[in-house]
């Protein structure tokens, strides 16, 4: 049914996580649900007012677990409860149209993610707040983008995915099974996030350290065979596309969301970088990641910790060129981003009307 899982059902089992016992029911009240959803999403704010006062741990995380579950459950329910499973490990709670041996192997892959992730970045990555890590392995492409639509704002084009790290109320991992095969760089990658995300990151910083803890846990992933552009190829495209204009949207994270080359670009581009600074000196690279901040797009901390301009940085893969982050012009930065999205939507819109209107009916069809 699904490679990676089939492969895996294979193996031996290096180290199976450790067995979690079943949650504690918890019947959410109607109005901790959020309104006006396609799928259940709980309002999570309205939860946390059901949750224990502070200083209990144990309490805590065991009453985020049991909510965890109610809402995976509740979903399960909404897409059709005879084709979702929902299960339980250590660190995750998983959703998912998988038999229980499936799942099984599914969370004993993800502890073995989260155990690899801890020791590749001691002292940086680290698990914040109470309960697991929520895990949503959607059957088909129509119900993944049915549920991540919830979390894209109402108007504009964006990025396709197969898999990403929802940064909102209970922050979770969201899958689509037809991509599953591809499912453990994405892991790897979303996870990566996960376990950084008590963090102020800028956009380029968290991406590069999460595609290059890709390619480290997952090693055939930098082969150069894999790459769709030559070197000399992608040097073309990175001259030809970035400019004063586009590097200030690369420094903002907005070029991470592009249609266009930009988005392949803006990931290269932040791996090279992440790849720079992460070698050779790790408390170096972890003071780094300690103390960056979005709001300068991390070009102190990347001052205080290596002694060098960010734009001096871009440089070495780039070559020279108006490279300094600006952050005065980044609010005119997010209104271009956001306004040339919306023209994009526009054009598409219109593309499929005309597209209509030269359509056969069903009878020249027949």
């Amino acid at each position: 049914m699904i490679g990676l899982i089939r492969s895996l059902l294979g193996r031996k089992a290096a180290a199976a996580s450790v067995p979690a016992s079943p949650p504690v029911a918890l019947d959410l009240p109607e109005d901790c649900w959020a309104a006006g959803t396609r799928l259940p999403i709980p309002d999570w704010e309205a939860v946390a007012q059901l949750a224990p006062p502070p200083g209990d741990a144990a309490a805590l995380h065991a009453f985020w677990r049991s909510a965890v579950d109610a809402w995976l459950r509740r979903l399960a329910q909404a897409l059709g409860e005879d084709d979702y499973r929902v299960s339980h490990s250590e660190h995750f709670a998983l959703l998912a149209p998988l038999s229980l041996r499936e799942c099984t192997v599914t969370l004993d892959f993800a502890e073995r993610v989260h155990r690899r992730i801890l020791q590749a970045l001691p002292g940086v990555a680290g698990s914040s707040g109470y309960g697991p890590e929520a895990v949503l392995l959607f059957d088909n492409p129509d119900e993944y983008y049915a549920y991540i639509d919830h979390y894209y704002p109402s108007e504009g084009v964006f990025a396709m995915s197969s898999g990403m790290f929802v940064d909102a109320g209970y922050g979770h991992f969201v899958f689509e099974a037809e991509n599953v095969a591809e499912m453990e760089p994405v892991l790897v990658h979303e996870h990566t996030h996960a376990l950084l995300a008590h963090l102020d990151l800028p956009r380029w910083l968290d991406e590069g350290a999460a595609v290059n803890m890709e390619k480290y846990l997952v090693p055939h992933l930098a082969d150069p065979r894999r790459n769709l552009y030559s070197p000399r190829e992608m040097a073309e495209k990175h001259a030809a596309f970035w400019n004063g204009q586009t590097l200030q949207e690369f420094w903002t994270g907005h070029s991470f969301g592009r249609p266009d080359d930009g988005n392949l670009l803006s990931y290269d581009l932040a791996e090279r970088l992440t790849r720079l600074l992460s070698v050779d000196n790790y408390p170096r690279y972890a003071e780094l990641l300690r103390q960056a901040e979005r709001a300068d797009g991390g070009y102190a901390a990347l001052r205080d910790a290596y002694g060098l301009e960010a734009g001096d940085l871009v440089a070495e893969v780039l070559g020279p060129g108006p490279w300094q982050p600006l952050p005065a012009s980044w609010p005119e930065v997010a209104a271009r981003a956001a306004a040339q999205s919306q023209q994009r939507a526009q054009a598409l819109l219109a593309d499929d009307a005309d597209a209509a209107l030269s359509r056969p009916d069903d009878a020249d069809w027949r």
